[in-house]
C-alpha cells in the first residue's frame, strides 16, 4: 500500500518534528508547498527522504482561494500511483488506536474510499521535547464539530474532494464510501503552549491575511482578542479527555463553544 500526503507549510519549525515523527511510519511522500519559511522549516524539510518540497504557487490577492485551489487539485498526481492521499495542515494529525497504516488496509478490504474521523481540539500547557510523539505525550482533546474534515480518500475512487474553503466541509464525487463505524480521529493541535506558541502563532497569521482575504471576511478566526483565545484554552482544559486511548467505538464527548473551533 502507498499513501501520499499534501500540506502547507509556513514558519512551522515547532510543530514540523512531530508531524514527520507522526506520519513517517505509514506516509510513503509527503508533497510540501512552502509558502516563504524563514524560520529554517525549508531547511528541515529537505532533509527528510520523504519529502518533495515545493514552493507555494502565486497567492494573488487571496491566500485562502489560492490554498483551496491547491488542496482541490494537488493530490490528482497521486492517481494511479497512490492508494490513500492525506491533505491536512501541520498541525493536524490523524490517529487510529491500532495505527493508521493497518487501518486504511482494512478499509481497502472493505471497500471504504474515504474516512469521515472524529474531530479533536487538542490542549496541552507545554510541546513536549523533540523526538518524542507529540499524540502520546499531549494526548487530551475535546470533540469539536467541523474538526472532522474528510480529508483521506482514495484519489482513484474520488474524482473531485469539493472543499469549502478551510476544509470544514466537502462534496465530494465518485464513488464515495465512509467506513460503516467511525474508528480514526483527526487531532488539531492549535491549543497548545498559548504563550509561547498559540497567541503568537494566531497573531502573525491574522497578520498574513491578505486584501481579498480581509474583503471576503476569511480569517474571521484570527480576529479573536488574547483573552478570547485564553477562554478557550481554559475550556477545553477544564473539559478534555484522553482521546488518544479512546477504542473504536467509544462515543466522543460534546462540543463546546464557537471560540474554541
Amino acid at each position: 500500500m502507498w499513501i501520499d500526503l499534501y500540506t502547507i507549510t509556513w514558519n512551522d519549525r515547532r510543530v514540523l518534528p512531530f508531524f514527520l515523527e507522526h506520519y513517517a511510519p505509514w506516509v510513503d511522500r509527503f508533497v510540501v508547498f512552502d509558502d516563504q519559511s524563514d524560520d529554517g522549516s525549508t531547511q528541515a524539510l529537505a532533509r527528510h527522504p520523504k519529502v518533495d518540497l515545493r514552493p507555494f504557487p502565486p497567492k494573488g490577492e487571496s491566500f485562502v482561494l489560492a490554498a483551496l485551489n491547491l488542496w482541490q487539485h494537488a493530490w490528482k498526481e497521486s492517481r494511479g500511483r497512490a492508494d490513500w492521499v492525506v491533505l491536512c495542515n501541520v498541525d493536524e494529525f490523524f490517529h487510529h488506536p491500532a495505527g493508521m497504516g493497518a487501518y486504511l488496509q482494512r478499509c481497502t478490504a472493505e471497500g471504504a474510499t474515504i474516512i469521515h474521523p472524529r474531530g479533536y481540539e487538542m490542549v496541552g500547557d507545554r510541546f513536549p521535547e523533540p523526538g518524542s510523539s507529540l499524540v502520546r505525550q499531549v494526548p487530551m482533546g475535546v470533540a469539536m464539530f467541523g474538526q472532522d474534515k474528510r480529508q483521506l480518500f482514495d484519489p482513484d475512487a474520488i474524482d473531485e474532494i469539493n472543499f469549502a474553503p478551510g476544509r470544514h466541509q466537502c462534496e465530494p464525487t465518485g464513488t464515495v464510501v465512509e467506513p460503516v463505524a467511525v474508528e480514526a480521529a483527526l487531532l488539531h493541535y492549535k491549543y497548545v503552549d498559548p504563550h509561547a506558541y498559540m497567541l503568537p502563532r494566531q497573531k502573525i497569521l491574522g497578520q498574513r491575511m491578505l486584501p481579498g482575504d480581509r474583503s471576503r471576511g476569511f480569517g474571521k478566526q484570527y480576529g479573536s482578542t488574547s483573552e478570547q483565545l485564553l477562554i478557550s484554552f481554559r475550556w477545553l482544559k477544564m473539559h478534555a479527555a484522553d482521546v488518544v486511548g479512546t477504542q473504536p467505538g467509544v462515543p466522543p464527548p460534546a462540543g463546546g463553544p464557537a471560540a474554541a473551533t
